[in-house]
């Protein structure tokens, strides 16, 4: 999503939490999409469900839109940093192979 739609939904929502560690503050919000689009993947940490942990990346289609995700989910006693950090980039290898076969070119971008 841009920082626009970033904003309209969480103005829609009012960014409840599931757990202490939700993000509710949309200043965090969006530097953690930021990061996100940055590394490629998104990290999850207890946020949803305590002792959940999971790792994502977005699939895009020929027209540089968001059509499907990859993600690795699992005890976060087994998502240590340095082993989210590995299974986000194999889930964002794995998308932008994907991506490609869908006809993705980095040059248009979201």
């Amino acid at each position: 999503l841009s920082e626009t739609e970033i904003r309209a939904y969480a103005g829609r929502t009012g960014l409840p939490a599931s757990t202490a560690n939700t993000i509710t503050s949309l200043d965090t919000l969006l530097e953690d999409a930021r990061c996100t689009r940055e590394q490629g993947f998104a990290v999850s940490r207890d946020d949803a469900t305590l002792g959940i942990s999971a790792v994502g990346s977005p699939v895009f289609d020929h027209t540089g839109r968001v059509i499907a995700s990859i993600s690795l989910s699992g005890l976060s006693s087994r998502f240590d940093p340095s082993r989210a950090a590995e299974l986000g980039r194999l889930t964002a290898d794995a998308a932008r192979g994907l991506s490609r076969q869908f006809g993705y070119r980095a040059e248009i971008s979201n």
